[in-house]
Protein backbone atom coordinates (compact mmCIF):
# COMPACT_ATOMS: atom_id res chain seq x y z
CA UNK A 1 0.00 0.00 0.00
CA UNK A 2 1.45 3.38 -1.07
CA UNK A 3 0.55 6.21 1.32
CA UNK A 4 0.48 9.95 0.68
CA UNK A 5 2.99 10.61 3.49
CA UNK A 6 5.67 8.69 1.61
CA UNK A 7 5.38 5.52 3.65
CA UNK A 8 4.93 2.22 1.81
CA UNK A 9 3.23 -0.58 3.71
CA UNK A 10 4.24 -4.14 2.83
CA UNK A 11 1.27 -6.43 3.49
CA UNK A 12 1.32 -10.22 3.27
CA UNK A 13 -1.52 -12.67 2.60
CA UNK A 14 -3.62 -14.39 3.79
CA UNK A 15 -4.61 -11.85 6.46
CA UNK A 16 -2.90 -8.89 4.71
CA UNK A 17 -1.34 -7.65 7.93
CA UNK A 18 1.54 -5.15 7.78
CA UNK A 19 4.80 -7.08 7.53
CA UNK A 20 7.10 -4.09 7.03
CA UNK A 21 7.16 -0.35 6.34
CA UNK A 22 9.38 1.28 3.72
CA UNK A 23 10.01 4.94 3.03
CA UNK A 24 9.84 6.42 -0.44
CA UNK A 25 13.53 6.89 -1.39
CA UNK A 26 13.38 10.47 -2.73
CA UNK A 27 13.31 13.98 -1.31
CA UNK A 28 10.18 15.88 -0.34
CA UNK A 29 10.48 17.98 -3.51
CA UNK A 30 9.47 14.92 -5.52
CA UNK A 31 6.17 14.78 -3.64
CA UNK A 32 4.39 11.71 -2.28
CA UNK A 33 4.29 8.47 -4.27
CA UNK A 34 1.34 8.27 -6.65
CA UNK A 35 1.18 4.58 -7.52
CA UNK A 36 3.12 1.37 -7.12
CA UNK A 37 3.47 -2.08 -8.63
CA UNK A 38 5.08 -5.18 -7.16
CA UNK A 39 7.32 -7.57 -9.09
CA UNK A 40 6.13 -11.16 -9.25
CA UNK A 41 8.82 -12.38 -6.84
CA UNK A 42 7.82 -9.67 -4.36
CA UNK A 43 11.38 -8.35 -4.05
CA UNK A 44 10.84 -4.90 -5.59
CA UNK A 45 8.26 -2.18 -6.02
CA UNK A 46 8.15 0.29 -8.89
CA UNK A 47 6.68 3.55 -7.65
CA UNK A 48 5.88 6.86 -9.41
CA UNK A 49 6.41 10.25 -7.76
CA UNK A 50 4.37 13.40 -8.46
CA UNK A 51 6.57 14.25 -11.45
CA UNK A 52 5.91 10.72 -12.75
CA UNK A 53 9.49 9.58 -12.34
CA UNK A 54 9.77 5.83 -11.68
CA UNK A 55 11.70 4.45 -8.71
CA UNK A 56 12.63 0.88 -7.81
CA UNK A 57 12.16 0.18 -4.09
CA UNK A 58 13.49 -3.14 -2.71
CA UNK A 59 11.05 -4.69 -0.22
CA UNK A 60 13.94 -5.79 2.01
CA UNK A 61 14.58 -2.18 3.02
CA UNK A 62 17.72 -1.70 0.90
CA UNK A 63 18.37 1.62 -0.82
CA UNK A 64 16.06 2.36 -3.74
CA UNK A 65 17.04 3.88 -7.05
CA UNK A 66 15.56 6.09 -9.75
CA UNK A 67 14.96 4.45 -13.13
CA UNK A 68 16.94 6.97 -15.15
CA UNK A 69 20.31 5.88 -16.43
CA UNK A 70 23.23 6.80 -18.60
CA UNK A 71 23.02 4.54 -21.67
CA UNK A 72 26.55 5.31 -22.88
CA UNK A 73 25.48 8.29 -24.97
CA UNK A 74 23.09 10.40 -22.94
CA UNK A 75 21.00 10.54 -19.80
CA UNK A 76 17.52 9.09 -20.18
CA UNK A 77 14.84 11.45 -18.80
CA UNK A 78 13.51 10.25 -15.46
CA UNK A 79 10.20 12.14 -15.49
CA UNK A 80 6.88 11.95 -17.33
CA UNK A 81 6.33 8.20 -17.33
CA UNK A 82 3.03 7.34 -19.01
CA UNK A 83 2.98 3.58 -18.50
CA UNK A 84 4.89 0.87 -16.64
CA UNK A 85 4.94 -2.89 -17.19
CA UNK A 86 6.77 -5.51 -15.10
CA UNK A 87 8.29 -8.69 -16.47
CA UNK A 88 6.69 -11.92 -15.19
CA UNK A 89 10.01 -13.77 -15.28
CA UNK A 90 12.75 -11.31 -14.26
CA UNK A 91 13.23 -8.16 -12.19
CA UNK A 92 12.71 -5.95 -15.24
CA UNK A 93 10.45 -2.95 -15.80
CA UNK A 94 9.45 -1.29 -19.05
CA UNK A 95 8.90 2.45 -18.57
CA UNK A 96 7.65 4.63 -21.41
CA UNK A 97 7.54 8.42 -21.26
CA UNK A 98 5.43 11.08 -22.93
CA UNK A 99 7.92 11.68 -25.76
CA UNK A 100 7.58 8.08 -26.90
CA UNK A 101 10.88 7.00 -25.39
CA UNK A 102 10.79 3.60 -23.69
CA UNK A 103 13.43 1.68 -21.80
CA UNK A 104 13.59 -1.71 -20.10
CA UNK A 105 15.42 -1.45 -16.77
CA UNK A 106 17.11 -4.01 -14.57
CA UNK A 107 15.49 -3.22 -11.21
CA UNK A 108 18.51 -4.44 -9.23
CA UNK A 109 21.00 -2.11 -10.91
CA UNK A 110 18.91 0.53 -12.68
CA UNK A 111 20.76 -0.21 -15.92
CA UNK A 112 19.01 -0.06 -19.28
CA UNK A 113 19.01 -3.40 -21.11
CA UNK A 114 16.84 -2.33 -24.05
CA UNK A 115 15.65 1.00 -25.43
CA UNK A 116 12.89 1.83 -27.91
CA UNK A 117 11.58 4.98 -29.53
CA UNK A 118 7.98 5.42 -30.62
CA UNK A 119 6.54 8.52 -32.34
CA UNK A 120 3.86 8.77 -29.63
CA UNK A 121 3.64 7.83 -25.97
CA UNK A 122 2.09 4.53 -24.98
CA UNK A 123 -1.14 4.26 -23.03
CA UNK A 124 -0.64 0.60 -22.15
CA UNK A 125 2.23 -1.91 -22.15
CA UNK A 126 2.77 -5.57 -21.28
CA UNK A 127 5.43 -8.28 -21.28
CA UNK A 128 4.86 -11.68 -22.88
CA UNK A 129 4.42 -14.61 -20.47
CA UNK A 130 8.03 -15.75 -21.02
CA UNK A 131 9.37 -12.20 -20.67
CA UNK A 132 11.10 -12.24 -24.06
CA UNK A 133 8.87 -9.62 -25.73
CA UNK A 134 7.16 -6.39 -24.81
CA UNK A 135 4.17 -4.74 -26.45
CA UNK A 136 3.11 -1.10 -26.25
CA UNK A 137 0.07 0.66 -27.69
CA UNK A 138 -0.32 4.40 -28.08
CA UNK A 139 -3.17 6.90 -28.27
CA UNK A 140 -3.05 6.83 -32.09
CA UNK A 141 -3.85 3.13 -32.12
CA UNK A 142 -0.39 1.90 -33.13
CA UNK A 143 0.72 -1.33 -31.44
CA UNK A 144 4.43 -2.17 -31.29
CA UNK A 145 5.79 -5.60 -30.42
CA UNK A 146 9.53 -5.83 -29.72
CA UNK A 147 12.07 -8.30 -28.40
CA UNK A 148 13.57 -7.64 -25.00
CA UNK A 149 16.19 -10.40 -25.13
CA UNK A 150 17.50 -12.86 -27.66
CA UNK A 151 15.98 -11.66 -30.95
CA UNK A 152 15.47 -8.64 -33.22
CA UNK A 153 11.84 -9.24 -34.20
CA UNK A 154 9.47 -6.29 -34.37
CA UNK A 155 5.79 -6.14 -35.32
CA UNK A 156 3.71 -3.02 -35.88
CA UNK A 157 -0.08 -3.22 -35.98
CA UNK A 158 -2.78 -0.60 -36.51
CA UNK A 159 -5.73 -1.03 -34.18
CA UNK A 160 -7.49 1.96 -35.75
CA UNK A 161 -8.37 3.92 -32.59
CA UNK A 162 -6.87 4.85 -29.24
CA UNK A 163 -5.93 1.65 -27.37
CA UNK A 164 -6.83 1.46 -23.66
CA UNK A 165 -6.23 -2.24 -23.01
CA UNK A 166 -3.60 -4.77 -24.05
CA UNK A 167 -2.73 -8.32 -23.02
CA UNK A 168 -0.76 -11.35 -24.22
CA UNK A 169 -2.44 -14.72 -24.43
CA UNK A 170 -1.20 -17.21 -21.79
CA UNK A 171 0.60 -19.27 -24.47
CA UNK A 172 2.35 -16.16 -25.82
CA UNK A 173 0.98 -16.66 -29.36
CA UNK A 174 -1.34 -13.64 -29.51
CA UNK A 175 -1.59 -10.00 -28.47
CA UNK A 176 -5.10 -8.67 -27.79
CA UNK A 177 -5.92 -4.95 -27.92
CA UNK A 178 -9.09 -3.11 -26.94
CA UNK A 179 -9.86 0.40 -28.10
CA UNK A 180 -11.99 3.51 -27.71
CA UNK A 181 -13.85 2.39 -30.84
CA UNK A 182 -15.31 -0.58 -28.95
CA UNK A 183 -13.32 -3.07 -31.01
CA UNK A 184 -11.18 -5.94 -29.77
CA UNK A 185 -8.40 -7.15 -32.07
CA UNK A 186 -6.45 -10.40 -31.75
CA UNK A 187 -3.00 -10.31 -33.39
CA UNK A 188 -1.00 -13.42 -34.32
CA UNK A 189 2.61 -12.87 -33.21
CA UNK A 190 4.17 -15.53 -35.44
CA UNK A 191 2.53 -14.44 -38.70
CA UNK A 192 1.82 -10.80 -37.86
CA UNK A 193 -1.73 -11.25 -39.16
CA UNK A 194 -4.99 -10.09 -37.63
CA UNK A 195 -6.47 -13.35 -36.31
CA UNK A 196 -9.84 -12.03 -35.14
CA UNK A 197 -11.73 -8.80 -34.60
CA UNK A 198 -15.08 -8.10 -32.98
CA UNK A 199 -16.96 -5.02 -31.81
CA UNK A 200 -18.71 -4.23 -28.55
CA UNK A 201 -21.21 -1.48 -27.81
CA UNK A 202 -18.81 0.79 -25.88
CA UNK A 203 -15.15 1.70 -25.46
CA UNK A 204 -13.05 -1.25 -24.29
CA UNK A 205 -11.23 -0.50 -21.04
CA UNK A 206 -9.94 -3.95 -20.03
CA UNK A 207 -8.93 -7.24 -21.60
CA UNK A 208 -7.67 -10.28 -19.70
CA UNK A 209 -7.45 -14.04 -19.94
CA UNK A 210 -8.92 -16.43 -17.37
CA UNK A 211 -5.88 -18.44 -16.18
CA UNK A 212 -8.02 -21.54 -15.70
CA UNK A 213 -9.07 -22.04 -19.31
CA UNK A 214 -7.67 -19.09 -21.31
CA UNK A 215 -11.10 -17.59 -21.89
CA UNK A 216 -10.80 -13.97 -23.08
CA UNK A 217 -12.56 -11.52 -20.74
CA UNK A 218 -13.44 -8.02 -21.99
CA UNK A 219 -14.72 -4.99 -20.11
CA UNK A 220 -16.34 -2.07 -21.92
CA UNK A 221 -18.42 1.04 -21.24
CA UNK A 222 -22.05 0.27 -21.95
Amino acid sequence: AVRSDGEIEVRVSPDWGIADRLMFPVGADRGPPLAGRVTRNGESLVVLDKWRAAHAVPTNGAQGLTLAAWDGKRTIDANNATTIALSPTEALALVQRNRGEAAVYDLATGKVIAEFQDPYFARVAAFSPDGSRAATANHNGVVNLRCVRGCQEQRVWEHGAEVDALVFSPDGRFVVTGGEDGEVAVWDIETGALAQRFKLSGAVLAVAFDPRDSTLLVGDIT
